[in-house]
């Protein structure tokens, strides 16, 4: 078992003197990751043995592992991004692989997006298909997928992957976090889009459909988004007026005119004119205070 390499449990022993007998208890693990009856332990009760298990302390019946480091995604300290040795300077809950802040950073929720489960669709035409959740419709304006469960000082950022284009303009795929109500939408948007063929990264606030504090840059080199592109983009709310939105070129915007009450809300998914597959979804709880909750 990995997590006893080089340590030797020592049992009390049960002496019967008629019989000889020096065993453990039936139910204790031994060393070897065995039960007392000589069979494979299985300590999480997930259904599978601890000698398999890619998280050994947590169920996880489905092993998933997003990142293919070993390390099944329910205990991952960085589970979007291949860790096999977990270093975490700060001790929080977020590996230092991904982890840009000194402060206490809790993951909230890591979603595989293997399932619809916790997520309500508004719109657009959404589906798990080959352990992605797809958005199908490239001519859909404004699909939305909302999570079931709000989230409070949060950062968000999504993987995905842009499958087909539309004709109408613009064509675009981001996330919004903070939401309020979905129709007519309040809440922060983060978008990679092309409203003129030439791709750029845009964060705006709407309240009740109506967008305040537009700020947008052009992803270098220019270029109309394509099928086939990988996208990253990420919304920092670290602080309440502050918003870092960032591509997987690296573009990023610090954007101070988006201000808010709170910053507790609902995230949501949304593509426009496009057919896009989210391969993950990371919610991070800036500024948290320990230890961290279990994840949702």
């Amino acid at each position: 078992m990995a997590g006893l390499a080089g340590c030797q449990l020592v049992f009390p022993l049960e002496h019967d003197e008629a019989a000889g007998d020096a065993s453990p208890p039936d139910d204790t693990i031994r060393g070897d990751g065995s039960d007392g009856d000589g069979g494979d332990a299985d300590r999480d009760a997930d259904g599978v043995a601890d000698s398999a298990d890619n998280c050994v302390a947590i169920a996880n019946a489905d092993q998933h592992d997003e990142d293919g480091d070993q390390i099944g995604d329910v205990c991952d300290n960085c589970p979007h991004v291949g860790t096999p040795d977990q270093t975490n300077a700060d001790g929080d809950d977020l590996g230092d692989a991904c982890d840009t802040s000194a402060a206490v950073d809790c993951i909230a929720r890591f979603d595989p997006l293997t399932s619809l489960q916790g997520w309500t669709v508004t719109s657009g035409g959404w589906a798990i298909q080959n352990n992605a959740l797809l958005q199908s419709d490239a001519g859909a304006a404004d699909a939305l997928v909302v999570s079931d469960t709000t989230f409070t000082r949060n950062s968000v950022e999504i993987g995905a992957r842009i499958v087909s284009l539309g004709s109408a303009s613009p064509r675009s795929v981001g996330v919004w976090t903070a939401v309020k109500q979905v129709s007519p939408i309040t809440g922060v948007l983060a978008d990679l889009r092309d409203p003129a063929g030439k791709a750029e990264l845009a964060v705006a606030q709407l309240t009740n459909g109506i967008g305040t504090g537009l700020q947008t840059i052009p992803l270098n080199p220019s270029r109309p988004l394509a099928a086939g592109d990988l996208t990253i983009v990420s919304i920092d709310q670290r602080l309440s007026t502050l918003l870092i939105s960032r591509a997987s070129d690296g573009s990023s915007i610090a954007n101070s005119s988006v201000t808010r009450t709170s910053t507790d809300g609902r995230i949501a998914l949304r593509t426009n004119h496009a057919s896009v597959a989210f391969d993950y979804v990371l919610v991070v709880e800036r500024n948290a205070t320990t230890p961290c909750p279990p994840r949702q």
